[in-house]
């Protein structure tokens, strides 16, 4: 791709096949032409796929993939009715610390898992009426959404499912699945309760009531 093209293009983050055939003063009927141009860039390295229609450039990958606002961003662009949520968040807040997780997202579409060249991004479907919790942030100009601490525990384990012998009163699930839930406050513990309320989930009942048993008092 000529480079005085690619230049511009850093300067717009990320960019659809309109936006490049505009760059590159291309009609509409040469749409054909542009999608060959950007498939040849993108095995040529210059550009990077982040879902159909919608690139970055890999200039703009190596100023700022090594922020982690950087994927939480490009999870908001592959899917924009989303928030990131769950384990991301929890291994951020030193909740969960066991390895590292693809970015994973709550979505009030279809549960679905991206792979592409910036990473691997899961969302997650939820119900409507629990598609809360979360504030709207920006990066380099660019909105992203993220789950507090309270919404993303409830979030893992209101979608995670909890085998029968780790119901047991006598047993704790934070222990068992290696939850730090020492690093809550009293604040966060009472906005987890909330969202449990809000649920009307046995299951997430059965949770609160462990952890208030075996971790924290409230």
């Amino acid at each position: 791709m000529n480079a005085a093209i690619l230049k511009r293009l850093d300067q717009i983050h990320f960019f659809t096949v309109e936006s490049y055939m505009q760059v590159a003063r291309l009609k509409e009927s040469e749409k054909a032409k542009a999608l060959n141009r950007l498939a040849r860039a993108a095995r040529a390295g210059q550009i990077l796929r982040v879902k159909r229609g919608i690139y970055i450039t890999k200039n703009f990958y190596d100023r700022y993939h090594q922020d982690e606002r950087f994927n939480w961003v490009i999870s908001h662009i592959i899917n924009p009715i989303s928030y990131v949520s769950s384990l991301t968040i929890l291994q951020k807040a030193n909740l969960l610390t066991e390895v590292t997780y693809p970015t994973t997202a709550i979505t009030q579409k279809n549960t679905s898992k991206i792979t592409n060249p910036t990473g691997v991004y899961t969302y997650q479907f939820i119900k409507k009426s629990l598609y809360t919790g979360f504030s709207n942030l920006e990066f380099l100009g660019l909105v992203y959404h993220t789950a507090s601490i309270a919404k993303a525990l409830f979030d893992f384990l209101y979608l995670k499912p909890i085998p029968r012998p780790l119901r047991s009163k006598e047993i704790s699930i934070a222990l068992e699945l290696r939850l730090n839930l020492e690093v809550l406050s009293l604040k966060d513990q009472q906005a987890f309760e909330k969202y449990v309320e809000m649920s009307k989930s046995e299951k997430m009942c059965m949770i609160l009531n462990n952890f208030k048993e075996h971790r924290w008092q409230l």
